[in-house]
């Protein structure tokens, strides 16, 4: 007998018993509860769950390479969308019976100070929690162990009161008869429906699948994906699949290619260029036709706090990306699986974050782009789905410089107009002109804006508007802008009757005169997400000009809000005050409704 710790039983070789991976050392249930949901909150994708698995698959085969480079990796996933199961198959290196006895246990993790993907230990732990039947195989050369876990995620959400454990637990010599491969993992999931999510990873068909597993899974090596000098697959790992669909049917298995799905891998190889032979065309005289028309892909990297960050980047027409994503079976409904954006990377894995793209004045060009940044230094959270403040101002600098700045200048050359694009553009203008036309009317004859606003841009357009008319009085604007961090710098001046005279009986000079900042939104309300996500600063806000003011919204964020009278005025036209509880002092933020504003003026 072999006498082991707290987080087990004492097991004889060959035999059957239960480990209680949710250990005594927590014994309320309530607070495992509450831990094993804060570990399926920390996950927010459909995906998630083959995520984790294939990661810890590549992973282990990684590991077992590097000690034996003769070996054939090999990864089997068997997909059933009619009973919501996976089957993982793995040629790694196994999980050795100490070790298993504690992979299940929230936050354990073995792959420490390794150059591997996972390193939060929550893994394996939110796959179990995940499902309702959960079986583990595996072998690290010596010996096979095996157990399963039954109803995880109806203990998590209460149905069952039971806590889960690891049952049938055993632990045998290996012996060949029953396996091909002497080093293995096998996980076989029942996956539990999410109440939290729309989508559904089992409404996925084969081909959408595929794509899945090649970007956002570790199956979509991006080691290829920024060039042979900046990153390398050191292994290709045969990855098969066999895909059952609803109907209970498995169809034939199918390779999958150990390689990111770039979009240019989706379109003939003569209609992109790599960006190097693009400007040598553009540059040889009588060869500029060669280029055009054609996307572009540009691959590099630069240094950034003493990390390489690699980049790939696609330049295409916006019709493309949905022209690629309708050829190939990728969609479903209105939501296409290849779009713009700009994504991230980290040691030759998708991780599936997003990140937004920076303020710039051609705005619309993003839409042009598809970026992936690759960086192995990340830190992530539990679910590794966001991103740290600093991460994201970096990757939108990158982003900015290294390839927007390159290829901005040659979008509007190289993408060709698809037939018909006139005719549809002059369908698009005149919904346009219908749609405005049908708006509510301003009915305000002493200005030129004649529908009610509907956005921002607006609101400042309505606002100015007025102070033309001088109907709002001490306003004269320096700056307006939509890339900057505020909106508006406006000087501001005040009326003598509403300063006072001094105890001498003559008005002061001062402060008569001075410089505020405004900020415009079409629901004053919209202020708050730029408060809490740190972009605006309510103490460097002296005005709000909106169109719609909701107090609810503002009640329900323990914001107290005043009607202005005309004596409490010190911005010429604000109608409410906002009131901002701190515990050191009281801040406040004057508002101008619009649209109360116009209500109350003559004619």
């Amino acid at each position: 007998m072999e006498k082991m710790d707290r987080t087990t039983l004492e097991i004889e070789n060959g035999s059957q018993v239960e480990i209680d991976f949710l250990f005594e050392g927590i014994h309320n249930d309530e607070r495992l509860r509450s831990e094993a949901q804060n570990i399926l909150d920390s996950y927010s994708h459909p995906w998630d769950i083959l995520a984790e698995a294939l990661q810890n698959s590549v992973d282990g085969i990684e590991q077992r390479w590097e000690k034996d480079q003769s070996v054939q990796p090999l990864i089997q996933i068997d997909f059933n969308c009619a009973f919501r199961t996976l089957r993982i198959y793995d040629t790694g290196i196994g999980i050795p019976q100490d070790q298993f006895r504690e992979i299940l246990i929230p936050h354990v993790s073995f792959k420490k100070g390794k150059n591997t993907r996972g390193e939060k230990g929550v893994g394996l732990t939110f796959i179990c929690f995940s499902s309702n039947k959960l079986g583990i195989e595996t072998c690290d050369g010596k010996e096979l162990c095996s157990g399963n876990v039954a109803g995880a995620s109806s203990w998590v959400k209460g149905n069952q009161a039971e806590r889960p454990k690891l049952k049938d637990f055993s632990v045998r010599p290996f012996d060949g008869s029953s396996r091909p491969h002497r080093y293995f993992t096998e996980l076989t999931i029942q996956v539990a429906e999410r109440d939290d999510s729309e989508f559904d990873l089992f409404d996925h068909t084969q081909e959408r699948l595929i794509h899945l597993l090649r970007t956002k899974t570790a199956i979509g090596n991006t080691g290829s994906l920024y060039g042979s000098e900046i990153g390398q697959i050191p292994l290709d790992i045969m990855v098969r699949l066999t895909y059952t669909g609803k109907d209970g049917i498995p169809g034939e298995t199918v390779s999958v290619p150990f390689r990111y799905a770039a979009p240019h891998d989706y379109i003939s190889k003569n209609s992109w260029l790599e960006f190097q032979k693009y400007l040598e065309l553009r540059q040889t005289p009588g060869h500029e036709k060669k280029a055009r028309g054609k996307s572009i892909v540009l691959r590099g990297s630069t240094e950034k706090g003493g990390r390489k960050i690699k980049y790939y980047a696609f330049a295409s027409s916006r019709t493309n990306f949905d022209e690629i994503s309708k050829e190939h079976n990728l969609y479903n409904g209105d939501e296409l699986d290849i779009t713009p954006g700009i994504f991230i990377s980290t040691k030759r894995m998708p991780t599936g974050i997003v990140v937004p793209p920076p303020r710039t004045r051609a705005t619309p060009y993003w839409f042009n782009l598809f970026i992936m940044l690759e960086d192995d230094g990340l830190r992530f959270d539990l679910g590794r789905k966001a991103l740290r403040g600093r991460a994201v101002e970096m990757f939108k600098n990158i982003a900015l410089k290294e390839v927007w700045a390159k290829m901005v200048p040659h979008i509007s050359e190289i993408m060709p107009e698809p037939v018909g694009l006139e005719l549809q553009r002059e369908k698009e203008l005149q919904e346009l002109r219908e749609k405005v036309k049908l708006a509510p009317s301003l009915d305000y004859a002493k200005i030129q804006y004649l529908k009610e606003p509907s956005n921002e841009q607006s609101v400042i357009a309505i606002f100015h508007e007025l102070l033309g008319a001088g109907l709002l009085e001490g306003y004269r604007t320096y700056h307006n802008s939509a890339f900057d961090q505020y909106d508006s710098i406006v000087n501001y001046r005040i009326k003598k009757s509403k300063v006072g005279r001094n105890q001498a009986g003559v008005f002061p000079k001062d402060p008569l005169d001075f410089d505020i900042i405004v900020e415009f939104k079409y629901e004053a309300s919209a202020i708050l997400d730029d408060i809490e996500e740190g972009k605006k600063h309510i103490n460097e806000i002296k005005l709000l000009v909106c169109w719609k003011l909701d107090k609810r919204k503002f009640k329900e964020e323990h914001i107290e809000i005043e009607d202005l009278e005309p004596d409490d005025v010190v911005y010429y036209g604000a109608t409410h005050r906002l009131i901002f509880p701190n515990i050191q002092s009281i801040r406040t933020l004057d508002v101008l409704c619009l649209e109360e504003f116009l209500k109350n003026l003559p004619g």
